[in-house]
């Protein structure tokens, strides 16, 4: 052959070469190709491992939601629920009747001391009951009734409670003797209508317990407002008419 062909021949040989080179091309550009998705499946799996996570926070601060929005349902239907029992019975904690001077009237009526059920029922018929409109109104007071050396009394004050006229009914209780006494006892309210539909009734689960020095404490019955309505037909000739059930525990 010519010695320009032969030359080439080399040349051929090197084009020849790197032809046989591809294989190994082929496997580097396999293997990028493999580190890529490799990589990307490294970062799908971090990627739903963070949306696992995010969908996990997402169920708990759901859970807690639902936890605290259960938690003021709860707490607003207790409110509610208070709000209800306090407009229906109309009474509040028990307070200390004031004293100082005030008129008294009597009532014109007062039933017989009776027993039932293991209460004592004092029951009184008061007059007067517009009076409670006059923003110093006088006491309403019973005679007292014996019952087991004591002397008790009911009082009826209007007091007012945020601006509410409201009746008062206090238990008050003295005793003859100078010496130390004490009288545990629970008590029933019952305000009686005259149409016999529309009874308040009132009874007192804790205990309370009188002594010398604490012997007079009372309860806000019922708004003067309701008091007066003519629907409820709790007064009749301007009198209305009073029970409470007393059961004594401890007397001495």
């Amino acid at each position: 052959f010519p010695l320009s062909r032969m030359s080439e021949t080399p040349k051929k040989r090197a084009r020849g070469d790197n032809a046989t080179e591809v294989p190994e091309d082929s496997a580097v550009f396999d293997s990028i190709l493999r580190d890529a998705l490799v990589a990307k499946t490294r970062k799908v799996d971090e990627l739903e491992s963070e949306n696992s996570a995010l969908r996990a926070e997402v169920a708990k601060l759901k859970e807690e939601l639902r936890s605290t929005a259960n938690s003021m349902k709860v707490a607003i239907g207790v409110k509610n629920r208070k709000i209800r029992e306090l407009e229906e019975d109309e009474t509040t904690i028990p307070v200390a009747l004031p004293a100082q001077k005030i008129a008294v009237r009597e009532p014109n009526n007062i039933f017989p001391l009776t027993q039932k059920d293991g209460y004592w029922i004092l029951r009184v018929k008061f007059d007067g009951a517009a009076s409670f409109n006059d923003e110093v109104a006088p006491y309403l007071i019973s005679p007292t009734f014996d019952i087991e050396g004591l002397q008790w009394s009911i009082i009826g004050k209007r007091f007012t409670v945020k601006d509410v006229p409201f009746v008062s009914i206090f238990l008050k209780a003295s005793c003859d003797s100078d010496d130390d006494w004490s009288c545990a006892f629970t008590e029933k309210y019952n305000l009686i209508s005259f149409n016999s539909a529309t009874h308040l009734h009132k009874t007192m689960s804790e205990i309370t317990v009188y002594n010398n020095q604490v012997h007079d404490l009372g309860y806000d019955l019922i708004s003067v407002k309701d008091l007066l309505n003519d629907s409820r037909k709790f007064v009749h000739m301007d009198s209305f008419l009073l029970e409470i059930h007393l059961k004594l525990f401890v007397s001495h």
